[in-house]
């Protein structure tokens, strides 16, 4: 099994995790629970008014650990009380202001913890955003670089009278934990194909969007 570890980006918002009084706790899952969507936006429009006294990036913050959190017990494939309990060691390990040690306050953060991470629907969009990029290769942007070429006859002396028009389609995406990116050359023909396949994929979704609202499925982690 992996080691758990506390990524230090997040090491501040466990703290204010573990400073929250049983009220704030109990507002904070409350919150929690009514998220449909699971967006930034909407975790942060629910939170807002839970959490008073966090600042505007404190609560940016904690969405974006919440997020780490539940994505780490997904990939894991723990239980909600075994992920608690890995946490819970993985901050006793630590020197700094994180690291508990006191029994009662460990057995108060571990539970705790298990409240927060143990929230149905956050839990199911973690679990198909899993899902839905659990992909060798992963799309992370696209570009298309558009060039005029001069064609120049033998002479290159003689300014050239006529061009070709060359698109570069520079695709970006994720090899596991690695950026990478692909260039590939296109031309007007190319252009036309690859808008067509779009679309196509665009009416095709649609389609089964449609198709989902009939069957009373709903469609998760977008």
């Amino acid at each position: 099994m992996a080691v758990l570890n506390v990524p230090e980006e997040h090491a501040g918002s466990i703290i204010r995790i573990k400073n929250l009084v049983p009220d704030e706790v109990d507002a904070l899952v409350c919150a929690l629970e009514r998220a449909t969507t699971g967006t930034n936006a909407e975790l942060f429009s629910l939170l807002r008014p839970a959490l008073p006294s966090f600042k505007t990036k404190e609560l940016r913050d904690l969405i974006e650990a919440l997020r780490s959190l539940y994505g780490a017990r997904t990939g894991m494939d723990l239980p909600t009380d075994q992920f608690a309990s890995e946490l819970i060691s993985a901050i006793r390990q630590r020197e700094d202001d994180l690291r508990v040690a006191d029994s009662e306050e460990v057995d108060r953060l571990e539970a705790t913890f298990k409240r927060i991470l143990s929230v149905h629907p956050l839990s199911m969009m973690a679990k198909a955003r899993d899902l839905l990029y659990d992909y060798e290769n992963t799309f992370c942007d696209a570009r298309v670089i558009t060039d005029i070429r001069p064609v120049f006859d033998t002479d290159i002396q003689v300014p050239p009278t006529e061009v070709v028009i060359t698109h570069t389609l520079k695709m970006e995406y994720h090899h596991g934990s690695v950026h990478t990116e692909l260039h590939v050359a296109l031309d007007k023909d190319d252009l036309d194909v690859l808008l067509g396949v779009l679309i196509r994929a665009q009416e095709k979704s649609a389609t089964l969007n449609a198709l989902l609202a009939k069957s009373g499925l709903t469609k998760a982690g977008e």
